[in-house]
C-alpha cells in the first residue's frame, strides 16, 4: 500500500475518548502505510498518562496551554510552540500544568 491523501479541515477527524483526555484523529496509519498517526489532544489539568514506554517514537507540539514530560529521568516543560521528539521504549509519564491544553501528538 502507499501513502494516500488525508485531508481533514479544522473540527474535524474521529474523537477518541481516553481516560485523561480527548483525542481527534487527524491522519490516520490507514492513510501512512502504517508509519505515522497524528492526533490533536484535548486535556485537562493534572495527572495524565501514567508511566508507559512504547515500542514507537513519539513527537509533541503544543497548541496552546502547558506540558511537562518526562523521558527516563529528565523533565521538559512545553508551552505553546514548543515540541519534543521521544525515541522508542523510553519511560514516559507526563503531567498537564496548564486548565486546558491542546497538542499534536
Amino acid at each position: 500500500m502507499a501513502h494516500l491523501v488525508q485531508h481533514t479541515t479544522a473540527g474535524e477527524g474521529a474523537e477518541l475518548t481516553a481516560p485523561d483526555a480527548v483525542l481527534t484523529v487527524k491522519i490516520d496509519a490507514g492513510h501512512t502505510d502504517g508509519r505515522y498517526e497524528l492526533f490533536e489532544v484535548d486535556a485537562p489539568r493534572g495527572p495524565a498518562t501514567p508511566l508507559h514506554r512504547t515500542g514507537w517514537a513519539k513527537a509533541y507540539y503544543v497548541l496552546h496551554g502547558r506540558m511537562i514530560v518526562e523521558v527516563e529521568a529528565e523533565g521538559f516543560d512545553l508551552g505553546p510552540g514548543s515540541s519534543i521528539t521521544i525515541p522508542p521504549k523510553p519511560c514516559i509519564p507526563s503531567q498537564c500544568s496548564a486548565r486546558r491544553q491542546s497538542f499534536w501528538c
